[in-house]
């Protein structure tokens, strides 16, 4: 059983959120033996409405939502159905280019899809895709801790198709000396000014510039050596001499 509805947008909108609902409750009636149905769903706002929320209240319906940033390894939809039928369609596209030599139009894609969804939402995807996100029979032991660890970060110069420029090299030998109870290191004498303080002037005219750089204490976040010697290149050159006045 399969019902299409479309949007003036063309995106799920609380409207057909509750005429899905609607069409869920429709089709389960007849396997829920008057039981509760549960309904898995994403957060999406189309979903949680009230008027959604209320409506399964009212029909002993269950809604369920996937946790956050869960959907690829909960939704089964994503898990397992929808390779088999990605795979499907294009196949019954590519037998329809070579039998009518022409391009699957709107005309046509419905029947096109038709028949994949056909060959892909088979009992035994739709079992399978339960059991590979752990939802039925209920198995926590299927999503792994590696499977939900964070993203792996990547050094810098390892994201860099080219090796980058000196200051860049400089920003990050800086900030590999930054490590949390590490001894400061050494400070260039330009920036080891005074603590702060806020109820110091800002600054209004050029000839001020110079003071600029006191609202940077030094004690509390020491720049790496690796800054003070950005603009010293590969050679070795003198220290940063004071701002002049404009």
């Amino acid at each position: 059983m399969c019902r299409i509805a479309l949007s003036e947008k063309g995106y799920m909108t609380t409207v057909l959120g509750i005429e899905f609902i609607k069409f869920f409750d429709e089709a389960t009636q007849d396997v829920a033996a008057e039981g509760p149905r549960l309904l898995q769903l994403d957060g999406h706002g189309s979903h949680i409405s009230l008027a959604f929320l209320l409506y399964a209240k009212d029909h002993d319906i269950i809604v369920l939502g996937y946790p956050p940033h869960c959907t690829h390894l909960l939704q089964g939809l994503d898990v397992v159905v929808f390779s088999p039928l990605k795979h499907a369609y294009a196949l019954h596209a590519t037998r329809f280019y070579e039998t009518t030599h022409n391009p699957v139009d709107k005309a046509e894609f419905l029947t096109i899809l038709a028949k994949a969804v056909d060959d892909a939402m088979t009992e035994a995807n739709i079992l399978l895709s339960w059991r590979r996100t752990g939802l039925r029979p209920v198995d926590p032991s299927v999503i792994t801790p590696d499977m939900l660890a964070p993203s792996k970060v990547f050094a810098p110069e390892e994201t860099f198709p080219v090796p980058p420029s000196s200051p860049i090299h400089g920003v990050i030998a800086a900030f590999k000396q930054m490590h949390i109870g590490s001894t400061p290191p050494t400070v260039s004498p330009l920036l080891a000014s005074s603590p702060l303080d806020f109820s110091s002037r800002i600054p209004s005219s050029p000839h001020d510039r110079h003071n600029t750089l006191d609202i940077f204490p030094s004690h509390h976040h020491p720049l790496p050596d690796a800054l003070t010697s950005l603009n010293a290149g590969p050679g070795e050159s003198p220290p940063l001499a004071p701002m002049d006045s404009v």
